[in-house]
């Protein structure tokens, strides 16, 4: 008994996934689909009195997939639930062995008793017990399992390294608002997040070198990229990394302020060149340090999650994420009107995208009531209320409103605001994606997916 057909690494959940199996002899043939990570059963299915079999386990296996948002800051997070990675097991009993053991399985005698007879004795056989099997009889070939493959929840294949998205990749984002790419790698991936704009010296570091640079602004090594390559240090980057920038990272030491210099005014002695000693409580004397990457990396291969948060770069104007063979999106940072909405949804690509709809068109609040006619005539055994409101997207491209279509399509949807995500639903509606000669937009209309609980009910 052997594979004859295996799908490929990483194939799409949204096409086949094909199996095929052959067992040189007519036979029943049993087939598992097990979890590779816990062992758990996905899936069973049966061939009787077949010597060849063929199926499709993508319907088995989609329904293993379970997306999450990520929460956090700025860096890798885990992908648990996005992707199934399953092992196939086939065993397969000889026809003749099957029909032996049904043989083997005494039928009840069937018996009709009359009102005024005594009841009959009952002719069925005695159970014989089952004998051992001869060596005639033929052997069962041994199990087989199939290598693991590992299958993404998209519509179409995908060849890594790939970033895996329905969205364009220059983007408007929020000030405090987050973003999440999704990342296929065929080895450790290392993505570099460039701010520009003017960003406060405290912001570009959490650790000291940006007071270092305050009281020393001769000293380079507290502002190069260097300094901020890997801080915030991921929770996934290598030791080995972080310590060996950490040398480069240490700022010179600065002059004694009991004997003041130029490059060194103290605090008692202050000099044009710093204004900021001579005025301490002036925010805008703050020194604004040079935008520098960050780096973070990851050993993981396959399918990786990378979070952008842009509360992690105060005073950004811009940020760029370069995945390198991956891909780089861009972000313009944008204060939303207020009243916005911002959803994310699980998208054909098999990615979680984000965007914000600028526009409230509408809020309708729906009440339902149950009556019922009691002695004191009509009253209301229960009642509902639910909620729905109605967004409009900004006039954007045809790409930007093919990927806002999948919105009343997708199976999970979530109304995002910063780290909390709030599942919604979304009504179903007809979206037009082009309309000729002029600019389009998008509506759609989301609602809570439990109404609110009434406490007179």
């Amino acid at each position: 008994m052997q594979f004859t057909r295996l799908p490929d690494p990483y194939a799409p959940l949204g096409g086949e996934v094909p199996y095929a199996f052959d067992a040189g002899a007519e036979a029943v043939l049993d087939i598992r689909l097990v979890s590779a990570a816990d062992g758990s059963l996905l899936g069973v299915k049966r061939f009787a009195g077949v010597t060849a079999a063929a199926f499709d386990a993508a319907p088995c296996l989609r329904r293993a997939v379970r997306f999450t948002p990520t929460a956090g800051g700025t860096g890798f997070h885990p992908s648990a639930g996005r992707t199934v990675t399953a092992v196939a097991e086939a065993s397969a009993t000889p026809a003749a062995a099957q029909e032996t053991a049904q043989e083997a399985i005494p039928s009840a005698a069937s018996t009709t008793v009359l009102p005024g007879f005594p009841e009959p004795v009952s002719s069925a056989p005695e159970p014989v017990p089952s004998a051992a099997p001869s060596a005639a009889s033929p052997a069962s070939p041994a199990p087989v399992a199939s290598p693991a493959r590992t299958f993404l929840p998209c519509s179409a294949a995908v060849q890594a390294p790939a970033l895996l998205t329905t969205l364009p990749r220059t983007r408007l984002l929020g000030p405090g608002e987050c973003d999440e790419l999704t990342l296929l790698t065929d080895g450790p991936c290392t993505v570099t997040v460039t701010p520009t704009g003017q960003i406060p010296a405290a912001a570009t570091s959490p650790a000291a070198p940006a007071t270092a640079a305050a009281a020393n602004p001769a000293n380079p090594a507290a502002t190069s990229p260097a300094a901020t390559e890997n801080q915030p240090a991921p929770t996934d980057q290598p030791a080995a990394a972080a310590s060996s920038a950490a040398p480069e990272n240490q700022p010179a030491a600065a002059p004694s302020p009991a004997n003041p210099s130029p490059a060194n005014p103290s605090p008692a002695n202050p000099s044009p060149a710093n204004p900021s000693a001579a005025n301490p409580a002036n925010p805008a004397a703050e020194p604004a340090a040079a935008p520098a990457p960050r780096t973070y990396r990851t050993a993981q291969a396959g399918l990786v999650l990378f979070r952008l948060d842009a509360r992690d770069f105060p005073g950004a104007q811009s940020i760029t994420v370069d995945a390198g063979p991956c891909g780089r999106v861009s972000y313009a940072l944008v204060v939303p009107p207020a009243g916005s909405h911002r959803l994310a949804w699980r998208s054909t690509a098999g990615s979680l995208e984000h965007y914000t709809f600028p526009v409230v068109r509408s809020v309708a609040v729906t009440a339902a009531k149950q009556p019922a006619y009691g002695p004191d005539g009509l009253t209301a055994a229960r009642t509902s209320s639910r909620r729905s409101t109605r967004l409009a997207s900004a006039c954007e491209r045809p790409a930007v409103l093919e990927a806002l279509a999948e919105i009343p399509a997708s199976p999970d949807v979530w109304e995002s605001s910063g780290d909390e995500y709030r599942p919604v639903a979304v009504a179903p509606q007809e979206s037009v994606v082009y309309r000729g000669g002029t600019a389009n937009l998008l509506e759609i209309e989301i609602r809570p997916r439990q109404n609110a609980p009434l406490p007179w009910n």
